[in-house]
């Protein structure tokens, strides 16, 4: 059989006149609606609000139309977007200030006059210059389109094209915020149908956008939903309520000088990482940045000098005066941290004015902001946004919870106590080394055999699943509450002068600042460090010129208790007044500059010698939140205090026992009935728990630090504890 050749209908192309016929007009048709759409860009926009900035924006929010217009040049440009919750309804993870989420996208042009928006995939990098490196990168690995948004019109001058800006952070989501929120309040879930763009702002490096998003849903009166905690209790209709989110649209900074500074294990910062598959000769594939600002010297070959732009944050204006003072201080605390990186004055504090045209979410401003609620999960938070290329923090504010200052005043009766069954037992144990064995004893008590590899796998893993996340969220503000509300008690009930109760408002002044130090610390890039409060002997804790002079830790980033003299001894300095030697050492390693003309080489030298002098200064040492879980080493811990914590928590358990003989012998208030009392009792016993596990902790311990792989001994098993003279009986 012969192959017959495949004949391709010419027709189509040259040889069915009535076919082309039919093709020109169609073409002809095309063109004219592409001319018509065009010139209909004018007609878009006609009558609308415009606000010009790094993207201008045309509004007619009573009517709901919302237009986004983009140049070509912004095309293939990566910008940030930012979802803030600007109010809340102080529950349920719903609290005002809160970040929510931030993405980094970009807007691709294709067919059909539609705009892809896609997420470049920064986790996987080519460092290098090499283009045949970057064709396999691109052929390997994907970024993520996520969405397409419809072009509205476009301009036949400029080719500024228009899209649908609601359609873009509402119906499509573009900061995943209602996915976000959805998932926290888990009865209730966001409606399209009645939320809204209700603000736009423009200005040269961002646009603001405000929302009102309103959820619906609810347990619909069914009463175990109460019985359970799953009703919310802050709103008057169960069925709905809504919440205020901003989103700030900023371009990521390009050629701003910004360098990039390579990680230590021994500091500990927050990390940028990604692969570079293609770094040959290296074992590990990942590059990691630390998070840090853009900070440079006025003078580079100066040892000290001012920075060209110094960080501003802003005191918010709710918060109450009488606490603003103390709140600077905290914040400015750091100044000396900074001088020691070659900054003199980095950091200034401001007062935002009552009649401010600016919103505290606004992603130009850093905001020391102060929230309210009814059950919140945090004291204090320290969120940060930052470039995913660099590390560069772009933007940051602080949240202060209202509560904290309640639960001081002992105004603290239902804290933990009305969280839900499930909760609660976790809640009890929180901050000990028993709670991850307290989950396992949990799992395998309800489901006897068939629990026995999820226990076991809890013991690899502290937080499993989604719901523990939120647990250990709680858990730090619910024991910080615990060990300082204690602390106030005591000041309340202790006889003798250095308990008197008018010094409970030099205990909350000092706490503020201690608390602000210690989220202004997350803001400039630095983790916690459950190392950090291990600095000075027992004996001088209470000595003032010591605290003042060293700092009452070595770290403010670690979780430290108030410190609480040992009955009938002075009392001195309750929470640090000033940074400690590692907080000094990490800014130095994150910040310090070297003279450009020195070079790279010169510079990874410096930093190396920095890093280096963790193994010679024992307050210098580091572990962070990984490294408590570990269970080694006791002297890796929360809540603690001195260089020889068994001291201090002994010293602690006596402090317990006289606040209970105390309260043995105190009338109820007026009007309290015996509920508050027993508040009390549990609030101590919550307190002589927490201090006897820290020197149970002690037993089988080994000791851990990050050094040089090259110096590196591995855990050693602690040495025999020979209790030290301190002048007193051991309690136990």
């Amino acid at each position: 059989m012969g192959l017959t050749p495949i004949n391709f209908p010419y027709a189509l192309t040259t040889g069915d006149p009535v076919a082309a016929q039919t093709d020109a007009d169609e073409a002809d048709e095309a063109e004219a609606e592409e001319e018509e759409e065009l010139h209909s860009f004018g007609e878009t926009v006609a009558g609308m609000q415009v606000h010009q900035g790094l993207f201008t924006v045309y509004t007619n929010l009573r009517e709901g139309e919302s237009y986004l217009a983009i140049r070509p040049d912004q095309l293939n440009r990566n910008f940030m977007m930012l979802a803030t919750l600007e109010s809340g309804i102080g529950e349920s993870g719903l609290f005002r200030g809160w970040p929510i989420n931030d993405v980094v996208f970009q807007f691709r042009e294709m067919a059909g006059d539609r705009l892809q928006v896609t997420v470049p995939n920064t986790y996987i990098r080519n460092p290098g210059n090499q283009a045949w490196q970057q064709r396999l990168l691109e052929g390997s690995f994907s970024d993520s389109v996520i969405f397409a948004v419809d072009v509205k019109a476009v301009d036949p001058n400029t080719g500024v094209m228009l899209i649908d800006l609601s359609a873009l952070v509402m119906q499509q989501d573009l900061a995943n915020a209602f996915g976000v929120l959805g998932s926290v309040t888990w009865t209730h879930f966001p409606n399209l149908d009645l939320s809204r763009l209700d603000q736009v702002k423009a200005f040269e490096g961002n646009v603001e956008i405000g929302a009102e998003v309103v959820f619906s849903g609810g347990s619909g009166g069914d009463p175990l939903a109460n019985l359970f905690g799953f009703a919310l209790e802050s709103i008057p209709d169960d069925r709905g309520f809504s919440v205020q989110v901003r989103y700030s649209l900023s371009a990521l900074p390009v050629n701003n000088g910004y360098e990039p500074r390579v990680a230590d294990q021994r500091v500990g910062y927050f990390l940028t990482v990604f692969r570079a598959p293609f770094q040959v000769g290296r074992p590990d594939p990942f590059v990691r940045y630390i998070n840090r600002w853009h900070l440079e010297k006025q003078n580079p070959s100066a040892d000290i000098s001012v920075p060209k732009a110094p960080l501003v944050f802003w005191i918010e204006n709710t918060t109450p005066p009488e606490y603003r003072e103390a709140i600077a201080a905290g914040v400015l605390m750091w100044n000396e941290a900074f001088e020691q990186a070659g900054f003199k004055s980095a950091i200034q504090v401001r007062q935002m004015p009552d009649n401010a045209d600016w919103d505290p979410a606004d992603v130009r401003y850093n905001v020391i902001r102060w929230s309210d609620s009814l059950d919140p999960w945090a004291i204090g938070l320290g969120p940060s946004r930052v470039n995913p290329l660099t590390g560069q923090i772009l933007d940051a504010d602080v949240i202060l919870d209202a509560n904290t200052v309640r639960y001081l005043q002992q105004q603290y009766q239902t804290r933990g106590l009305d969280s839900n069954p499930t909760a609660l037992g976790y809640l009890q144990n929180c901050g000990q080394r028993s709670q991850t064995w307290f989950q396992q004893w949990q799992i395998l008590q309800q489901q006897g055999e068939a629990g026995l590899d999820q226990a076991l796998a809890l013991a690899q893993t502290p937080s499993p699943s989604n719901i523990d996340h939120i647990l250990e969220a709680q858990c730090a503000g619910y024991t910080a509450t615990q060990r300082n509300g204690f602390g106030s008690l005591a000041l309340s009930v202790l006889p003798g002068a250095q308990f008197a109760p008018e010094q409970l408002d030099t205990y909350i002044q000092q706490y503020l600042t201690a608390v602000t130090a210690h989220e202004v610390g997350h803001i400039l890039g630095l983790r916690h460090n459950f190392a950090g409060s291990r600095s000075l002997d027992p004996a001088v804790l209470n000595t003032p010129a010591v605290t003042q002079s060293q700092g009452l830790v070595s770290s403010v980033m670690d979780y430290f208790p108030p410190n609480i003299a040992a009955p009938g001894e002075y009392q001195g300095e309750f929470f640090p007044s000033r940074v400690g030697a590692y907080d000094r050492w990490a800014v130095e390693y994150g910040y310090s500059e070297t003279p450009p003309s020195l070079g790279d080489s010169q510079e990874r030298q410096t930093l190396a010698a920095i890093a280096g002098r963790s193994s010679q200064y024992p307050e210098l040492a580091y572990a962070s939140d990984e490294d408590i879980f570990d269970f080694i080493d006791p002297e890796v811990d929360a809540w603690d205090l001195s260089n020889d914590p068994m001291v201090f928590a002994a010293w602690q358990l006596e402090n317990a026992q006289a606040v209970w003989g105390r309260l043995n012998r105190l009338s109820v208030a007026p009007g309290e009935g015996f509920g508050g009392l027993r508040q009390r009792v549990d609030l101590v016993f919550n307190y002589y728990t927490g201090n006897a596990l820290t020197i149970a902790n002690y037993v089988g311990g080994q000791r851990f630090r990050r050094t040089d792989p090259w110096t590196q001994t591995g855990p050693a098993p602690l040495s025999r504890y020979q209790p030290r003279n301190s002048g007193r009986p051991w309690p136990f």
